[in-house]
């Protein structure tokens, strides 16, 4: 077998089509597919026994649905926090994370407020104001906040569930007007 037949036979793997299946329904935010992707996870011996991160995956979907509905209806989640960083700034999302590219990986939190995006851990503290994100991305654990083509800031969060909800909360805080 060579090397574009094994790439080829992944793609077709029952946890890859799994993985397709969950893309499609993060994509869509799709309720329904929750239940098929769940029951297939439990049910489907051929996706395997290892199947932490699918679970993980699921429970960020179930996240991110969950926080659509609410951004749709109107309603921005606000968190109280005691934060020096964030001041009087409403506060809609705090959860642990890593600068992966900052050469001593820094660890610590994001904070998501009305007018920035921030991280702040140990010595390091970063902040990017929402009217300079061009665009906003998430790839599994990573949230991308690009300002330019070379430019921009990479949050890794511990959970999908972390990085889902952030990159729709960053998405929806980008376009709309402070608080």
């Amino acid at each position: 077998m060579g090397f574009k037949d094994w790439f080829k036979r992944a793609e077709r793997s029952p946890l890859a089509r799994w993985r397709h299946r969950w893309e499609e329904a993060t994509r869509e935010r799709d309720a329904a597919a929750v239940a098929e992707l769940r029951s297939s996870l439990t049910s489907d011996p051929a996706l395997g026994t290892d199947l932490e991160i699918e679970h993980e995956m699921l429970e960020g979907l179930e996240r991110l649905i969950a926080l659509a509905a609410e951004l749709e209806a109107g309603r921005v989640p606000r968190i109280d926090t005691t934060h020096k960083v964030v001041g009087r700034e409403a506060c809609h999302f705090s959860a642990p994370a890593t600068l992966p590219d900052d050469h001593a990986q820094a660890s610590g939190r994001v904070l998501l407020t009305s007018t920035r995006a921030v991280f702040v851990g140990g010595a390091k503290f970063a902040a990017v104001p929402w009217h300079g994100v061009r665009d906003v991305a998430q790839v599994q654990r990573d949230l991308l906040l690009v300002r330019s083509a070379d430019d921009g800031m990479r949050l890794r969060f511990n959970t999908y569930g972390d990085a889902m909800e952030a990159a729709a909360l960053a998405s929806h805080l980008r376009t709309r007007r402070p608080l």
